[in-house]
């Protein structure tokens, strides 16, 4: 993946693991999917290659569908080709670590961020479908990691501008 700006002292994708860069080059392809009303569809193809189930997919595409369609504020998705990662990226694979490992407060709370709370419980079925179906193939993302830079971390106007696809709304 190339970008044609800089990513200095920003989180970029190097520092992500193989099942993290899936998920993010998944929801990057999933808000491209839609935005350009695709008929071939390569979040799904991504999630396939990994060996997701066509049941785990459609968990995926739900949640993504209640997050786009209940979202409080908008969500930064980067472009597929951009190296950066925007904090809702980081939050996104945040809540599927606190999912995976068993940490509602947490999963809730990062969520809380964009939905309401009853959005965020509806939501949880289908992340947690997807998250179980990740671990079976020991696609595990680090619990800790992520959650810590979303909350640890402010992000500067320069980050948060680096190269968005989309601002789901």
């Amino acid at each position: 993946m190339e970008s044609d700006h800089a990513c200095e002292d920003v989180l970029t994708i190097d520092h992500l693991s193989p099942a993290e860069m899936r998920i993010v080059l998944c929801v990057r392809h999933w808000v491209d999917d839609w935005l350009k009303d695709e008929k071939e569809i390569l979040w799904q193809k991504d999630l396939h290659e990994v060996g997701i189930t066509p049941a785990a997919s459609g968990a995926f595409n739900s949640f993504m569908t209640l997050l786009s369609g209940n979202t409080r504020r908008p969500i930064d998705v980067r472009k597929t080709t951009c190296r950066c990662m925007s904090q809702d990226e980081v939050r996104m694979l945040a809540a599927i670590a606190a999912a995976q490992s068993g940490d509602m407060p947490l999963y809730q709370s990062l969520l809380s961020y964009w939905m309401a709370p009853a959005v965020v419980r509806i939501s949880s079925q289908p992340l947690m479908f997807l998250s179980g179906a990740m671990d079976t193939l020991r696609m595990h993302i680090s619990p800790t990691k992520h959650a810590a830079i979303c909350v640890n971390r402010t992000w500067s106007k320069q980050e948060n501008a680096a190269e968005s696809s989309a601002l789901i709304h």
